[in-house]
């Protein structure tokens, strides 16, 4: 690969950074996932567990998406802290 070409490709990275770091702005996904990462860290996995499980909350049509957010961020917490 010669360096124009590496060039360009930088140029594309960067722009594609540029566009998801407008998409977080609009959506909020990223204060949301550090909102979960918080509230995940006050009350343990136990607490999410009793407050957001779709078995605990059977009336919620979106009790079952949100728990999997939780688990997400809660799964990548764990996997960060065993790379340390």
């Amino acid at each position: 690969m010669g360096n124009e070409e590496l060039n360009l490709m930088l140029e594309k990275l960067t722009k594609l950074r540029d566009q998801l770091v407008k998409l977080n702005e609009k959506t909020g996904a990223l204060d949301r996932a550090r909102g979960m990462r918080e509230e995940i860290l006050k009350v343990g996995w136990k607490g999410i567990m009793e407050k957001y499980h779709p078995d605990v909350n059977t009336q919620d049509p979106a009790a079952n998406e949100l728990f999997k957010m939780y688990k997400f961020v809660y799964e990548d917490m764990k996997k960060k802290m065993m790379d340390m």
